[in-house]
This record gives structure tokens, sequence and C-alpha cells, in this order.
């Protein structure tokens, strides 16, 4: 079985203490990944799409969405932005059938309106409190009207109504995406509403791709989640919590979990992942 990749779109350099509970004052550079999934004989299926020029250079951004880039001030790394990484894969976004998207921040669905063929896999949730809120609202949460397609709600199906599975590892319940088994959907709550991750339970270790679950792995494995930053930017702070503790007996189970915004690829197998 393949193994996704995680690409890195982008960089964006914090104050530790923000991410990292009594992590001082020296500052990180994030990463901002999006997987890429490629098996034989088949299209490739995108997880996300991280950042493009789209939102961080583009000189037709909207005013909210440039106040957004000054103030994150996102690097992109031109060689590993979605249309580049694929087409070092061979493949254009054309080819691109399915795109799971896990939630509707901007850092993760920059690429959206350069995939023309593709079937985007969301949260019901997650649309339906966008579709809620109004451009204002949504604008509130992170969410940009512009970077979604305007055919975006012809071209969606919901992860709740893929068949169910209880998940192994002891992560509860979730959906199996492919109706094979290899890959399932898992409710992540806590970051955002519909928030949900992806688990590949064949590969040796079994990799679950948490995405927006923390941003360091070493929060989550030393219970460190910044109080404030957390209070501020999580959806529910108690569900977050929750979520960080199944992902961490995961890992002390021996699987593996790949973070959107750690600074090392596979931080619960590297020392690398004490930031």
């Amino acid at each position: 079985m393949t193994r996704p990749i995680f690409p890195v779109s982008a960089t964006v350099r914090v104050l530790r203490w923000l991410v990292l509970a009594g992590g001082g004052w020296p500052r990180l550079d994030l990463a901002v990944r999006y997987g890429i999934w490629t098996r034989p004989g088949t299209p490739p299926i995108l997880i996300d799409t991280g950042y493009g020029v789209r939102s961080c250079v583009s000189p037709e951004r909207s005013l909210p969405l440039k106040l957004y880039g000054r103030v994150l001030r996102p690097r992109l790394s031109p060689d590993d932005l979605m249309t580049a990484r694929l087409a070092r894969l061979d493949f254009t976004p054309g080819d691109v059938r399915l795109a799971i998207i896990t939630h509707f921040h901007a850092d993760h669905i920059d690429g959206l309106k350069d995939l023309p063929a593709a079937h985007f896999l969301v949260s019901a949730e997650a649309w339906q409190e966008a579709s809620r809120l109004g451009r204002l609202g949504r604008l509130g949460s992170g969410i940009f009207d512009e970077l979604i397609p305007s055919d975006f709600g012809s071209r969606i199906s919901f992860i709740e109504d893929l068949p169910r599975r209880t998940l192994p590892f002891g992560l509860g319940e979730g959906h199996d995406v492919l109706g094979d088994g290899s890959l399932l959907a898992l409710p992540l709550a806590g970051h955002a509403p519909g928030h949900f991750g992806l688990l590949w339970p064949d590969l040796d270790p079994p990799l679950l791709y948490g995405v927006d679950a923390q941003w360091l792995w070493q929060a989550i494995a030393e219970d460190r989640a910044p109080y404030l930053a957390t209070r501020l930017v999580a959806h529910d702070k108690k569900a977050s919590l929750a979520t960080m503790g199944r992902l961490r007996a995961f890992a002390e189970a021996g699987g593996e979990v790949v973070l959107c915004h750690d600074p090392s690829p596979n931080p619960t197998h590297s020392p690398e992942g004490k930031a």
C-alpha cells in the first residue's frame, strides 16, 4: 500500500508560546501542509490544497484576504505548491477527481479553483455551518468566499453519508471513504465545525493525518496546548482537548500522526517532533 505524501506549501513564523504552553519567546516556522495520495492506475487523491498564490500574493485579492496575508505573512514554497508537486508526479490539477477538504480555512482551500474536474468530499456540518454564517460570519471564521468555486455546492458529497465504521486503535467511529477500508475519515472535533482527519489503517505503522488538531505534536504529547491561542482559535476548547487525548493514545499504541502545521513531517516517530 502506498503512503500519502504531505508537501509543505508554505511556512508561517510565529512566537513559540503561541503554539506551545510555556514555549517562551523564540520564533518557530510552522508548516502548512496538504496531502497527495497516489495509487497505481488511479488518479491522485488530494487532501486539502495548502496555501498558494491566490491567497498569499495575488494582486486580485480582496482587502480582507490582503489583511489576512499581512497578519500571517505566509512564505510560499514554490517547488511544493499543489500544482508544482502534482507536476513532479506527472499529474496536472485537471487529473484530480477527488479532493478531500478537511475544513474551510484559507490555508486548506487556496487551490480549489485550480481543480476543474474534482469532486469534493467535505463534512456536512462544516458546509452547513459555513452556509449559515453568511458572508461576514464566514470572514470572521477565516473562510473567504473568493477561494471557493462558484459551482462548489454542485460538486460536493458529505463524509457523514459514507458507510460508518468502528475505527481501530480506540479512535471511535468514522466513515469508509473508498468503500474498501483503506482510507477512513474520523471526526476531530474542536478546531472548527466538522473538522475531520484521515486514517490509513493498513500502513505499517498505521498513519493518521490529524490536520489541525493542534499546531505542534509536542503540545499533544505533553498536554501543553497553548491556553490563549486555543481559546481564541478553537471552535470548542473542551472537544479539542478530548481530540488531543485520542491522538495521544493512538501514538502511544504505535500509530504515526502527521499534523498540518508541525515543522516535523513525522513528529511522533522522530526526535524532531520536539520544537
